[in-house]
């Protein structure tokens, strides 16, 4: 029997991908938190005024023509990917992205974890 430690969850690259496959087709925030738009900004052809409250479903995101055969299950997309949960690549973006990126905190301990050591474990 083989034990897996933090340590060794980088050289599993197709675990690492199945995760990130869970992630865009069951988002643990399937709304993320609310943005305020700064400019006016025109999108597929919608105006979107200066202070509008802005709502991002990662849920559609994750099922729309932006990805190949968006409905299968297939981790095999993110092998030799760029795409990471980070928040830096709109196609991926469960956890949000920016300053306002979730946080996650263990415990009763002053500790808080950013989704960039989330992204080391998986």
């Amino acid at each position: 029997m083989r034990f897996l430690f933090a340590c060794t969850f980088g050289m599993l690259s197709y675990l690492q991908a199945g995760v990130k496959e869970s992630l865009r087709l069951h988002p643990p925030a399937p709304m993320l938190l609310p943005r305020k738009a700064r400019v006016d900004v025109e999108i597929s052809g919608y105006t979107i005024p200066k202070g509008a409250q802005v709502l991002i479903n990662e849920w559609a995101i994750g099922r729309t023509g932006i990805w190949e055969d968006a409905h299968l299950f297939s981790p095999e997309r993110f092998i030799g990917s760029e795409i990471d949960v980070k928040g830096r690549h709109i196609k991926l973006t469960p956890f949000g992205s920016g300053r306002r990126i979730y946080r996650i905190t263990i415990g009763s301990e002053d500790v808080a974890f950013d989704v960039g050591i989330i992204d080391q474990l998986i």
